[in-house]
């Protein structure tokens, strides 16, 4: 016979600790989210710790629960959200396509992202221009650095393509990510419906030509 009480203890036992650890994980995302609304609307060093728990209902102790500081809230966010496109732009770096189709997947993973979360890229680009010795510049940087080596790879592959790529590397990868970050910024500064951003598969290929062919083109 089965023992009614054990099963309900046990049933009991597993039912609530799916129930913290559901809370635990609803916490821990809310926190993520909410900071990262702060951060997109006021800037991360416009935000307190306090601005935050408001935000998200908790208090103090159970933000620093989850993350040891706000610097901490930040780099863990930065994980989450770089992953989101950072992963998949490393992978095409190491594809053997003809070099025009690669960048091409790279213009369309950076502007599709941008299309889809443009006030989470828009912070990345606040980040990476902060001061040198300030928090933000430190915690983006380990991305802006794995995003470069990315693009960096993809001139380096094509070297029987475009010849001698020594000591070229470095301008055309930073002229390709300029010309990707350049574009989006100022489409949505000039965007006449910010709320519904959207950049087509035409401008990626128009930006992606204007790179890759100039001024003459």
């Amino acid at each position: 016979m089965y023992n009614c009480k054990l099963l309900t203890i046990v049933y009991t036992d597993w039912y609530n600790g799916i129930k913290v650890r559901r809370k635990t994980l609803n916490n821990r995302q809310k926190i993520l989210d909410c900071s990262l609304n702060l951060f997109c609307r006021k800037g991360y060093e416009s935000v307190a710790v306090s601005e935050i728990c408001k935000e998200a209902g908790i208090t103090k102790p159970t933000l620093y629960h989850y993350f040891k500081s706000k610097y901490g809230l930040l780099e863990a966010l930065l994980e989450e959200k770089y992953n989101e496109y950072g992963v998949e732009l490393e992978r095409v770096s190491y594809s053997d396509e003809h070099i025009e189709n690669v960048l091409h997947r790279m213009a369309r993973i950076y502007m599709e992202y941008a299309s889809a979360h443009v006030n989470v890229y828009l912070l990345f680009l606040a980040l990476e221009y902060a001061p040198k010795e300030s928090d933000a510049y430190k915690a983006i940087k380990p991305y802006v650095t794995k995003t470069f080596d990315s693009v960096v790879r993809v001139f380096d592959k094509a070297g029987n393509t475009l010849g001698n790529m020594y000591g070229r590397q470095f301008l055309f990868a930073t002229s390709f990510i300029g010309a990707m970050n350049t574009y989006i910024l100022m489409r949505y500064k000039y965007s006449d419906n910010k709320e519904s951003f959207y950049l087509d598969q035409s401008e990626v290929y128009n930006v992606l030509h204007q790179f890759l062919h100039g001024v003459y083109s």
